[in-house]
Parts: C-alpha cells; structure tokens; sequence
C-alpha cells in the first residue's frame, strides 16, 4: 500500500509540472506536507538522505586511490625506472598495475627532486615524451636541460621533424654509455637500414641495398627498424612483408607486435586488423604492453568500436585485459558522441564470459560518467543490458540512482527504473521511491 501511495505522489509531480494554475512553490509545499504526515503516521524508519548518498557515493577503492598523494606516487615512479633493463612496454606494466598514472606535477615532482639519480630523471623525462608528451611543460623541460645540456639537440630534431632521429637520441641518453657500447653496431645497422628504406621510392634498388647490407636480422633489429616507422606505417608494413618474403627473417612473436603498435592509426584500422588476426593465426600472442598502448591509442582517437573489438581479443588470448578495462571502455562508451548500446553489451557480456562478475563499484563509474555528459536519463538501458548479465544494483544505489533522475527532471524515466526494479523483485520497500520525490522536491 506504501509503495502505491508513494508512486501516486510521484505521478501527481509528474503531471502537475505543467499546470501554470499552481505555483512551483505551492506545488512543492504540498507535496512536502504530503510526504511528512504520510511518513510520521507509519513506524520510524531510517530515510537515507539523498545528499549524504551523494557525498559519500565514492567506492572504497577510489577513495584509496584519491587519498594517494603526489609524494606516494613520485616514490613510486621513481622505483620502477630505478631498475635497470626495463623496456617501456615493462615500465607501461608497472606502472598500471602500481595504479600510477602520469600528470604534469608528477613528472614535476620527481625532476624538482634534488635526491633523484639524473640518469632515472632523465628516463622518466624521456618516456613521458614519447608516451605522454602532454604532460610536458617548458618547465619540465628546462629542469632536464639543468641534467642533461645536450636536450637542445634533441628538442631541434623534434622541431625539425626528424622523428628517427629523436628516438635515436633518447636511447642514447636513457641507456647510458656503458650500456650503448654493446648496442652500437645494432643501432648503426637500424640507422642505416631505415634511410635506405625512408629516402626511396620502394623497388629492385631499395632491395638490392637491403641485401647487400650482409646483415644477420634479429628480432630486435627488426622491431627497432619498424617502431622507426611511426609516422610512415605503409612503408614500414612493405619492409615487414619483404624482409620475411626474401628469407632474410621470419617473422615471430616480437616482430608481429612491433607491426600492430605501428599500425594502431585510424587510417590503417583494416591493417592493423589484418596483422593481429595473422598474428593469432601464427599461434602468436599479443603482448599486454602492445594491448596497453594500442587500445589507448584507440580511446584517444576516438575509435572506440575498435577499442572493443581489441578487448574482445585480447580476453580470448592468453594475455587477458585488467578487470579494470571493462570499466575503462564502459566508461568511454557512455560518453561518446552517440551511446552504443551494442558495443556497451558486449564489452559486458565478454567480461561475464571470462568469469567476472558485475559489481555495485562498475556501475557507480558508469554512472559518474554518465552524469558528467548529461546523459544519466539514458540509465535505465544501461541497467538493462547488466541486468542481462546477472547484475542488478543495491538498494543503496538504487536510492542514489532514483534521487539522481527525479532531482534531473526526469521523472518519467525514474518512474520506469522504480517498475523495473520492481519487476526484478528487488525493490521491496519504499526507500527509493521517497528519494525520487525528494530529489524532485530538492530542484523546485
């Protein structure tokens, strides 16, 4: 009887909204008076407020992860490029799964530094560079100027271009010069393998040249040689096809996954398509590190169906995504241009297919999301294609979920999620239904 009640008062909001008879204010008195005589004359009942739901609405993790400082993450940074060997595929793991992730006064914090070794300065400078320059700041990189002078070379050829030439430099500097006398003769071949390749129209005489270069072609070699070719994909993929058509190299685990960062581009989808599925033909798999960098390149582009189709990928591989992606892409989903739900269906159902399972904390991100995008009255086909899924919100969320519509105005939409979640079996009180009317009492 409760509930009935309840849902009649809500209609009544509903459709008195356009009633000019009545004054907004009269309207809301009223409902007030109604709400309060109706619960005084029932027993005492704990009604959670909808503002402290608000507040405190951040899940355990993400306060833990709020209340990480600046200091606690730069200790961090500063650790993982501390150990020597490491490839930036292996720094890209630490620092995901340390839960570090790069800002402009982290980089600060660690250059500012006066106790941090300048060769681990000077590795952190580098890779955020490459990875993400927009982090950067003039005065970031007047402190690495202050530790390493010869940066001005390095920031002419950015200026200039010379993107092989940058990278040249930053492994000259990051490494050290014990360390690069062992790599010089490879280096020197990459060198010179890639301006054979980059200053000729491809044909019998790029080949000849290749061949005559007598070189013993590694792994490494051909994965330098290819990363070169960053801004050049086509010619980068026509060395690829070669090198192995010539049997001069066939192709392995390394290589392939060298080729799919390269070809990670919205104008080279379809190849890069056709590479990873070669890839797997091959029995090869993808590396997590190439996972990583490829579906950021997506989500950044925008190429967020391809961003799912890489996740589906990757969750049949050996090398599975963090269960953190899921959340990742949902979250990106929700705040594309145009909400797909067919693309939000499947990074779910692929997610429940590996044994994951929906909680309360994937659909609080969704939601924030969702918010933050003006888009939270499409929530209820949200919670439809999780509840396909096996997942249904708690009653806590469900009271944050129906203060959220009604206060937004969108009670048409709270009065269809407070039937579902009716019609689910799991609405069996009548908290959520005073939240929908005191969120819309709170926006008159």
């Amino acid at each position: 009887m409760r509930i009935q009640w309840l849902r009649l008062l809500l209609l009544r909001c509903h459709h008195t909204q356009s009633q000019f008879c009545i004054s907004r204010q009269s309207q809301v008195n009223s409902i007030r008076a109604f709400t309060s005589s109706f619960l005084c004359s029932r027993e005492p009942q704990v009604i959670p407020r909808p503002f402290i739901l608000i507040r405190h609405f951040s899940s355990s993790s993400e306060l833990a992860e709020e209340s990480k400082s600046t200091l606690d993450q730069a200790v961090l940074l500063t650790d993982i490029f501390s150990k020597p060997g490491k490839s930036n595929e292996e720094i890209k793991i630490d620092l995901d799964s340390n839960n570090v992730g790069i800002t402009h006064d982290l980089v600060l914090s660690v250059l500012e530094n006066s106790t941090t070794d300048p060769d681990v300065a000077k590795k952190v400078f580098h890779w955020v560079l490459e990875s993400e320059s927009d982090k950067l700041s003039s005065k970031s990189k007047d402190m690495v100027c202050q530790r390493a002078p010869s940066i001005k070379v390095f920031e002419k050829f950015e200026k200039d271009g010379l993107r092989y030439e940058v990278d040249k430099l930053k492994k000259l500097y990051s490494c050290g010069s014990a360390g690069c006398k062992s790599s010089n003769a490879e280096e020197e071949v990459c060198w010179t393998v890639c301006n054979i390749v980059k200053q000729e129209v491809w044909g019998d005489d790029v080949e000849k040249q290749l061949r005559e270069l007598n070189v013993e072609f590694s792994s490494n070699l051909v994965s330098e040689v290819l990363e070169s070719f960053e801004v050049e994909p086509n010619k980068g993929l026509i060395f690829f096809r070669w090198i192995e058509e010539s049997g001069l190299f066939k192709h392995n685990e390394q290589t392939f996954n060298a080729m799919a960062r390269v070809l990670a581009r919205e104008d080279y989808s379809e190849k890069f398509w056709r590479i990873v599925n070669e890839m797997r033909g091959a029995e090869y798999e993808m590396e997590k590190a190439t996972y990583i960098k490829v579906l950021q390149q997506f989500v950044n582009s925008k190429m967020i169906k391809d961003a799912v189709d890489l996740y589906e990928f990757a969750m049949i591989g050996e090398n599975k995504p963090s269960v953190h992606d899921c959340t990742f892409l949902l979250k990106k989903i929700v705040v594309s241009k145009e909400l797909d739900m067919n693309l939000f269906s499947r990074v779910v159902s692929v997610f429940k297919a590996n044994g994951n399972i929906l909680t309360d904390a994937n659909l609080d991100a969704v939601l924030k999301s969702m918010t933050s995008v003006g888009r939270i009255g499409e929530c209820n086909k949200i919670l439809k294609a999780m509840k396909e899924s096996g997942y249904l919100p708690s009653g806590y969320l469900q009271n944050k979920i129906a203060f959220q519509l009604s206060s937004g105005g969108k009670t048409e939409e709270a009065l269809e999620f407070m039937d579902n979640m009716e019609a689910s079996g799991i609405a069996d009180d009548y908290k959520a239904w005073v939240s929908s009317i005191e969120g819309y009492c709170v926006t008159s």
